[in-house]
């Protein structure tokens, strides 16, 4: 009986370093071990840039079904995966793989375990958000669904959750686009150095200490390099 429990277990779920894949019964082996190599890799991949504050295992759920996602998530089929308690959700492997956004939205929830890693409350919302979308690569899929009205990022950061989600895509699509001129005018090291600086300042105090401008004026910057797409 031990013996056939461990079996059992064993056809459950697979582990790595820093993951745990559950419900691994309904997935090809292939695509476990492809999938495990990727999220691992680019883990230790982000560590080599950045200091984490918490060396997290997380597990990664493999839904059987659209609808074992939504109950298991409580969110919308639209949603490719999400990361929540701790934990990745995937919609089934086939689905993700037959959209072509396997790899996309494995990263977009991996950054927001990174983020969680880091452990600072100071990161606003609109700035993960923005990170995910921009080095995900969802930034070359998502695409400006609906006007939406906003003068400051923290009024893009609402739209994320919008029961519309042509709101939510529009809202990832500009956030990709916030991340990409912080990219262009400061470089990715130096806006990787907010996401650890001293938890004692405020993300905004941060920033202006970085890179010597006042919050405000890149905002506004920022809003306006918005408007023109």
């Amino acid at each position: 009986m031990k013996l056939f429990y461990i079996i059992f277990v064993f056809l459950l779920q697979y582990n790595s370093s820093n993951f745990t894949f559950k419900n691994v019964y309904n997935v090809p082996s292939n695509d476990i071990r492809a999938i495990s190599y990727f999220l691992q890799s680019e883990y230790d991949n982000f560590k080599k840039k950045i200091t984490f504050k918490h060396n997290l295992k997380t597990e990664v759920i493999f839904c059987s079904s659209l609808d074992d996602f939504i109950n298991k998530t409580k969110t919308s089929n639209k949603i490719g995966a999400i990361y929540k308690n701790k934990k990745i959700f995937l919609q089934p492997i086939e689905v993700l793989k037959r959209k072509g956004i396997l790899y996309n939205v494995l990263k977009h929830e991996l950054i927001h375990l990174i983020f969680d890693c880091l452990n600072n409350p100071n990161i606003p919302k609109w700035f993960n958000e923005s990170y995910a979308v921009y080095f995900s690569g969802d930034l070359d899929r998502v695409r400006k669904k609906v006007k939406i009205k906003f003068n400051s990022l923290r009024d893009i950061e609402s739209f994320i959750n919008s029961k519309n989600y042509d709101e939510v895509q529009t809202s990832y699509y500009y956030l990709g686009l916030v991340m990409q001129y912080l990219i262009t005018n400061y470089g990715e090291e130096s806006i990787n150095t907010l996401l650890i600086e001293d938890y004692n300042y405020s993300f905004r105090e941060n920033f202006e200490k970085r890179f010597n401008e006042k919050y405000d004026v890149v905002e506004k910057k920022i809003v306006e390099y918005l408007r023109k797409y």
